[in-house]
């Protein structure tokens, strides 16, 4: 996201469980041939940030809603998610608190 990688894994992990709010996102927003016509597709709210000047943390954090003061302070490190899976990610989708 904004070209940083925020989540790698190998494709089946990232279709079957995204952990990235950003990839969750994406995944909604996007049509298959599942999608049932009479719902529409989720897009992502928020707006792009300026690619000229990121700010120093996670740069999806305004358009994220697990969104914490955290995230508005310092970019999350590319780790160890799960087998073959990295994410960079404070508050991932499917590991609550």
């Amino acid at each position: 996201y904004a070209g940083k990688a925020v989540e790698m894994a190998p494709t089946e992990t990232v279709f079957r469980a995204p952990a990235h709010p950003y990839t969750v996102g994406l995944l909604h927003s996007a049509p298959n041939l599942n999608s049932d016509r009479r719902f529409p597709l989720q897009p992502i709210d928020g707006v792009l940030p300026d690619l000229i000047n990121l700010p120093p943390a996670c740069p999806f954090s305004p358009r994220c809603g697990r969104r914490t003061p955290e995230c508005d302070e310092k970019m999350p490190a590319l780790a160890q998610f799960g087998p073959e899976h990295l994410l960079a990610c404070y508050h991932p989708v499917g590991r609550e608190a």
